[in-house]
């Protein structure tokens, strides 16, 4: 499990597999989008997944499974 400090609703997130951080941008109407480290996760990401709930998942290299969840 990885927690985020921020909302997700309405985030792209990606991830650096190097800096094992996973970014949020996010769009703000009429202004330039903004990018903001969402959490130092400490895990090589590869890639995300979405289930039909909206949960939110990261794979890692070696293909095991992380849920993310927003802070509370």
């Amino acid at each position: 499990m990885v927690v985020c400090p921020h909302l997700l609703f309405g985030i792209y997130l990606f991830g650096d597999f190097c800096s094992r951080t996973i970014w949020a941008l996010r769009e703000i109407a009429g202004a330039s989008p903004v990018v903001v480290p969402a959490v130092s996760s400490g895990l090589s990401v590869v890639s995300f997944a979405e289930l039909l709930a909206g949960e939110i998942f990261v794979v890692i290299f070696g293909g095991t499974l992380h849920r993310i969840i927003p802070a509370p």
